[in-house]
């Protein structure tokens, strides 16, 4: 037995499967590529609000957008920034587990109006709750999509350190974080230095070069360098990794 209720926003005791959350993300995503869209990120925020709804859900027996309070409401209460949501909610009576997550999966794919939010080109973040009702046997799934603020640090790579005498020359770069709508892009980089394994120094906060050239380095050391990206919406991104190189 499978049931399902949809909820689109305008514009302007059960316990939570997290693995089988991660399945349909990955579901989701796979059938976005295959559209030519980008992938839904996670967002814990959103994410933590559909595994409550799920669980509320699953507690009471009911299947409904608001057994859990107002979706937008409850987005507001947790700091969730957006300028539209919606919500894909359902449940099965397949076994717990896989059984039972793709049979959601498969429901909602089935679904025309279900299926234009997780396939929509203006959400870019989403969060997804799976409970379990022990009682009666069934899954209920909640899938909370949001088109909000960029949160997604870019990614930075070390590319090169070459050395001319005593000359050392390094180069880098960043990708940001693929979104499907408002995706800032790289605004720069934190860069630090560091002499054979000694402490970091930071040598620049914001610098939108994407190489560093230092002259007349000593000789017998090992000189290290590593960057950490900032997009324009303020996130940064992890530590690269060191690129490091010895000057006899």
């Amino acid at each position: 037995m499978l049931a399902l209720l949809l909820f689109v926003a305008p514009a302007t005791a059960s316990t939570t499967v997290s693995s089988q959350e991660h399945r349909i993300l990955d579901q989701i995503n796979a059938e976005r590529a295959a559209r030519g869209l980008r992938p839904l990120r996670a967002d814990i925020r959103v994410w933590d609000l559909a595994g409550d709804r799920a669980a509320r859900m699953a507690s009471t027996g009911v299947m409904s957008h608001t057994i859990a309070g107002s979706l937008g409401t409850s987005l507001t209460a947790r700091g969730v920034r957006r300028w539209s949501y919606g919500e894909d909610i359902g449940y099965s009576t397949a076994a717990r587990g896989i059984a039972s997550t793709n049979e959601l999966f498969s429901l909602w794919r089935a679904s025309p109006d279900h299926w234009a939010l997780m396939m929509s080109s203006r959400y870019n973040y989403v969060g997804i709750g799976l409970a379990f009702r022990s009682s009666t046997g069934q899954t209920y799934g909640s899938i909370v999509f949001i088109e909000g603020l960029d949160r997604s640090g870019p990614v930075a790579t070390m590319l090169s350190v070459t050395r001319t005498g005593h000359d050392i020359r390094w180069t880098w770069t960043a990708t940001d974080a693929l979104l499907q709508t408002h995706m800032s892009g790289v605004a720069g980089y934190q860069i630090q230095t560091r002499t054979d394994l000694g402490a970091w120094h930071t040598v620049a906060s914001l610098s939108r070069a994407t190489s560093r050239t230092v002259h007349g380095n000593a000789s017998r050391h090992t000189y290290g360098v590593r960057v950490r990206p900032i997009d324009r919406a303020g996130n940064r991104g992890s530590w690269s990794r060191e690129l490091r190189i010895w000057v006899p």
